[in-house]
């Protein structure tokens, strides 16, 4: 296959990626949770939590819902608005 596009964080990305619609999720040691666009790679929005971002996120489909466990032991339920 071909690199379509390329991504870079601020961090390490130790957290597996997870698709949601058209968009990834992924968190990252910058404590960023970034989403960006599938098609093209580029970030269309990010959450800046309070600790490094080492878990995968869990989505909620039915409340749209985002759980998001720091490497702090906290966890941060996020809505898209």
């Amino acid at each position: 296959g071909e690199l379509n596009w390329r991504f870079s964080a601020n961090g390490r990305f130790l957290a597996s990626p997870v698709i949601i619609e058209d968009k990834i999720y992924i968190g990252a040691t910058d404590g960023k949770l970034y989403e960006i666009n599938i098609q093209t790679g580029k970030m269309t929005d990010f959450f800046q939590a309070t600790e490094r971002i080492t878990n995968k996120i869990a989505y909620n489909a039915k409340t749209k819902r985002f759980f998001l466990p720091t490497y702090a032991n906290e966890i941060y339920c996020l809505e898209k608005i």
